[in-house]
């Protein structure tokens, strides 16, 4: 394998945040995965809490035994590093198999600068199009203006008069 070949995080020596969260994640998921193994029942421990994925954005196989969730927010720009340069290869290798579901949280962080592309992005989802429209709002950091927002979602060929509206009605409350 040549150098061009190795994804950009492992190309260098050096390791950025976002590829150290990365192998965090993977090397966490391995241990929770190796640790689902079936076991005697005598030997299993009801732990009582239910992982609540109620109003995340999901992908992946449903039946998956290891579920990651990211917290993520579309301005932060170490978030839009790991989705650019990390998530891709653990989506390929991990869900795009069927080991992993993944599963998306907003963790809109500050102002309502930080609220309106995770707004768009909902809005996005509203048209089936939330993943497009996260891979766009993560590459194209930080044109996140209301009117780049409207942009890109033309650009995905959302319906823009809903679009507008949803995003819209979102900064009127």
């Amino acid at each position: 394998m040549t150098q061009g070949d190795r994804p950009m995080f492992l190309r260098s020596g050096k390791r950025s945040p976002a590829a150290l969260a990365g192998l965090f994640l993977v090397a966490v998921g391995l241990v929770v995965w190796s640790t689902s193994v079936p076991r005697p029942v005598n030997r299993v421990r009801e732990v009582g809490a239910r992982l609540d994925l109620d109003g995340a954005k999901i992908r992946g196989n449903q039946y998956a035994k290891l579920v990651v969730i990211e917290f993520s927010d579309f301005t932060c720009r170490f978030c839009g590093l790991f989705a650019r340069e990390v998530q891709p290869g653990l989506l390929r290798d991990f869900v795009d198999t069927g080991l992993v579901q993944w599963a998306f949280r907003h963790l809109a962080l500050g102002d309502g600068e930080a609220r309106l592309p995770a707004h768009a992005a909902e809005c996005a989802a509203e048209q089936g199009a939330f993943w497009r429209m996260h891979d766009v709002l993560f590459k194209v950091h930080p044109g996140l203006s209301t009117s780049e927002l409207n942009s890109h979602a033309g650009l995905l060929g959302l319906n823009l008069p809903r679009f507008q509206s949803c995003l819209g009605s979102w900064k009127a409350d």
